[in-house]
């Protein structure tokens, strides 16, 4: 089982961090087992190379992208990345995996989901239980979560974009699954935000670019 794992949200359209820029689209580094994976690239590189900088964190560290769907809000920075990383990493697209798929230990890839949009998130196991971190959530993000818990049982924490409007239904449906904590951000949307943090009290993240979670 992982432990020592650190999210690293490099990429959002809401802030955090003030030193960071915003901008639209989503990132989200992940260290774990000694390894730096990035799940999406954002817009463009400039930003997430400025961002990565301001971390700390060098572009050669990464070892793994997982891109989530191929829309240019997480794909954008992708060209510049791979070239300040001097093309070490390896790029797993949604069309690599038809079903859940471990690609490095405890690391899984929910497999492409979606009939019109294919879309992946990325699943850690840990301690406390499942990590799912989704890019835009296009196939739905309760049946992605359904996906990931083929991988195993136990919810810890929901981050990334769920791509929603009034979130009341996905809200009953997350506690019904046992969804322990959210952190969600980017096409979340502002009212579906509001609804998690209300329900969801201090099991909510407020997340955005710069937010650090430990786990």
């Amino acid at each position: 089982m992982n432990k020592d794992i650190t999210l690293i949200t490099v990429y959002d359209n809401y802030q955090h961090n003030l030193k960071l820029r915003t901008g639209f689209g989503f990132a989200c580094l992940i260290k774990v087992n000694n390894k730096s994976i990035l799940f999406d690239t954002g817009s463009e590189s400039e930003t997430l190379l400025y961002n990565l900088g301001q971390l700390g964190v060098e572009p050669e560290s990464v070892e793994m992208i997982v891109l989530s769907h191929a829309h240019g809000d997480h794909t954008g920075g992708l060209k510049g990345f791979l070239e300040a990383n001097e093309h070490k990493a390896k790029v797993y697209q949604p069309r690599a995996f038809r079903k859940p798929t471990e690609i490095c230990p405890n690391v899984y890839s929910t497999g492409a989901l979606g009939l019109f949009i294919s879309e992946q998130a990325l699943v850690v196991k840990s301690a406390p239980g499942l990590i799912i971190i989704t890019g835009c959530a296009h196939p739905g993000i309760v049946n992605m979560v359904k996906k990931a818990k083929e991988i195993g049982e136990e919810v810890y924490l929901v981050l990334g974009g769920f791509h929603l409007g009034d979130a009341k239904t996905v809200i009953k449906d997350f506690k019904a699954m046992g969804v322990k904590k959210v952190a969600p951000s980017h096409c979340t949307g502002d009212l579906a935000i509001k609804q998690f943090e209300e329900e969801y009290k201090e099991n909510f993240i407020a997340n955005g670019v710069g937010k650090v979670i430990k786990i």
